[in-house]
């Protein structure tokens, strides 16, 4: 074989060789890179939940609710501001919380937390958010029904008979439009004699006509006079010359010596609640109102504002979820309480039967 032809056959056998080798080799190095790569892409979670959350300075342990993203956190009576809190908590691996775009880190921020406080939580992956909603407070009821959190006074006149003793004015005969009065006087007697059988159509029976105008609309002194009649020493209080402040105190005064107001009101000054605080127990849950009388049986101060506990016998036959009459335990604010009594100058103080 001429030296020619064999390196012609070498040159070919390199060329065949590599053109069937090479493509496999390829192959390889690329399934090699590729595998490599799929294992060093991290997999970001796309979990957005709070772990744990606690306040600074206390051991109290928050309830976290991750189904309705909501955090519950009761401090001790004590702590009575929460207006500069240090938060402290943990969140899913990887995740950033913000109130209001602004970067939240445990353990070295303040916030006020008299009121409810909003957090947005974002996962590790940028793409998952969820909004938490935190409740910090020193009790468990005022959050809740619409108040704030951080109660300072409190005082909630209940009587002793197990059943209660709140009425409302609607169907109670021919005056149950007007029957606020009356159904005000019941529900006073109910409570300060636990054995007082009478109902709102009875008390109106005795009373058809007020003794101050002939009307079938009750004056505080047909409140007090029929209250009297049933051997409780009921008394009229002049508040012409209280202030709104002074009312307010004084009011407290006579609910944390054990007894309760009634007090007439332009009830159009009241707040009515709106569709956001429907499941409140803060305001009317009725809109409208003018002339009306209140059963006041209790206080709150919460966040430094006073809220009066209030049996309103306007009920309207509403109640809440457990049953309940709406026209029970609601709150009002003092201050529009002191403000809308215009009506008449007399308060009916009402102790328990001697």
């Amino acid at each position: 074989m001429k030296k020619t032809e064999l390196k012609n056959m070498k040159e070919w056998s390199l060329c065949s060789l590599f053109h069937y080798v090479m493509p496999i080799v390829v192959a390889l190095a690329f399934a090699a890179c590729s595998s490599d790569n799929e294992d060093d892409i991290p997999v970001l979670s796309a979990e957005a939940d709070f772990v744990s959350y606690s306040i600074q300075g206390y051991s109290n342990q928050a309830t976290i609710d991750k189904e309705n993203h909501s955090i519950f956190l009761q401090l001790p009576a004590t702590v009575t501001d929460g207006s500069a809190l240090v938060p402290v908590f943990q969140l899913s691996e990887g995740a950033i919380a913000t109130i209001n775009h602004e970067v939240q880190r445990s353990g070295t921020q303040t916030l006020d937390f008299n009121d409810l406080v909003l957090y947005t939580v974002t996962a590790a992956d940028g793409m998952t958010a969820e909004l938490w909603y935190v409740t910090v407070t020193n009790n468990d009821h005022t959050g809740p029904y619409g108040m704030g959190n951080f109660l300072t006074a409190s005082c909630s006149n209940n009587g002793s008979r197990p059943d209660g003793f709140y009425l409302q004015q609607q169907h109670t005969g021919t005056n149950s439009d007007v029957n606020c009065g009356p159904a005000c006087a019941t529900m006073a007697l109910r409570w300060a004699d636990s054995s007082f059988q009478g109902t709102v159509e009875q008390a109106r029976q005795s009373i058809p006509y007020s003794e101050i105008d002939g009307g079938t609309w009750w004056f505080p002194r047909d409140i007090w006079h029929y209250i009297n009649n049933n051997d409780v020493r009921a008394y009229l209080w002049d508040f012409t010359d209280a202030s709104y402040d002074g009312y307010i105190r004084t009011i407290c005064n006579l609910l944390d010596e054990g007894n309760l107001a009634i007090s007439c009101l332009n009830g159009s000054k009241i707040s009515t609640q709106n569709a956001l605080s429907r499941g409140y127990r803060t305001h009317k849950h009725y809109s409208g109102g003018s002339g009306h009388f209140l059963l006041i049986k209790g206080y709150r101060v919460v966040n430094g504002v006073t809220w009066f506990e209030v049996h309103d016998p306007w009920g309207l036959d509403m109640t809440y979820p457990d049953g309940s009459y709406m026209g029970a335990n609601r709150y009002y604010l003092g201050y529009e309480v002191a403000t809308s009594i215009d009506w008449n100058i007399f308060t009916v103080v009402v102790p328990t039967k001697d």
